[in-house]
C-alpha cells in the first residue's frame, strides 16, 4: 500500500515559546531593591555609622574654628586695649559759654593718656551735667583717640528773687520755671525780676509751681 510522503513536524510550539521567552528575557527591567529586603537592609546598616561620623567630624570642625577664631579676637583685643593706640590724646567741648572747658573737663574726669575703653560715657555724662549751667551733654568717641564732648546749656528767660531767712538771692529760670544757677557779678543781668511773697527758699526741686 502506498503512502504518500508527508513533511517532518517541526516543534513549532517549542520554538514559539523559545522566542518568547528570549523576547521576554531582552526586555526585562532591572528590579529595584524593595524595601525590607535583606541585601538593602544590609547596605543601609553600613551606611548609617559612615554617615554619623562625618556629621561628628563636621560639627568638631565648626566648634574648633569657633574657638580659634574667638581666642584670635580675645587676644587682639587685650593688645589693643594694652597698648598706646587708644589712649586719650585729644577732648573737644564744643557748645559751652558760661562754664569753661576746664570745669567740664574736670567733671567728666578725661585728661590725655586715659585708655578709650576704660571710659565710662554715663557716669562722666551725668557728672557734667551737675553743672549748674549745663542742661544737656553728649559725650562721644572719636576713634582712635579723641573724645568730644557737646554741651548743652540752660537758656535763661528771666530771674527770680528768691528769699530765704529774709535774705533775697537772684536766680536764673528757664522756660520750664527750673531755677538753675544763681546770678553772679560779670553775667548778664538783663532778664525781668520775678518777685512775689510765695518766692521762697523752700520750693520743691527749685521749680516755680504753676500756680
Amino acid at each position: 500500500m502506498y503512502k504518500p510522503m508527508q513533511p517532518k513536524r517541526t516543534r513549532s510550539l517549542k520554538s514559539l515559546a523559545d522566542r518568547t521567552v528570549g523576547v521576554l528575557q531582552k526586555g526585562r527591567r532591572v528590579k529595584r531593591p524593595i524595601p525590607g529586603n535583606r541585601k538593602t537592609d544590609t547596605v543601609a546598616r553600613y551606611q548609617r555609622p559612615w554617615k554619623m561620623k562625618r556629621l561628628v567630624r563636621s560639627i568638631n570642625i565648626c566648634l574648633a574654628g569657633l574657638v580659634l577664631a574667638t581666642t584670635i579676637g580675645w587676644f587682639c583685643f587685650e593688645m589693643l586695649a594694652e597698648s598706646d593706640i587708644l589712649q586719650i590724646s585729644s577732648v573737644e567741648v564744643h557748645g559751652n559759654r558760661h562754664v569753661t572747658e576746664q570745669q567740664v573737663l574736670q567733671k567728666a574726669s578725661l585728661n590725655n593718656g586715659v585708655k578709650m575703653l576704660d571710659i565710662d560715657i554715663a557716669t562722666a555724662e551725668k557728672n557734667v551735667r551737675s553743672l549748674a549751667w549745663v542742661d544737656k551733654v553728649i559725650i562721644k568717641r572719636q576713634w582712635p583717640s579723641t573724645v568730644e564732648i557737646m554741651v548743652q546749656e540752660h537758656k535763661p528767660l528771666a530771674m527770680v528773687n528768691l528769699v530765704s531767712e529774709g535774705q533775697g538771692q537772684l536766680y536764673y529760670v528757664n522756660a520750664d520755671g527750673y531755677m538753675f544757677a544763681p546770678a553772679q557779678g560779670g553775667v548778664d543781668l538783663d532778664f525781668p525780676v520775678l518777685t512775689g511773697p510765695d518766692l521762697s527758699g523752700d520750693m520743691p526741686g527749685m521749680q516755680i509751681r504753676k500756680d
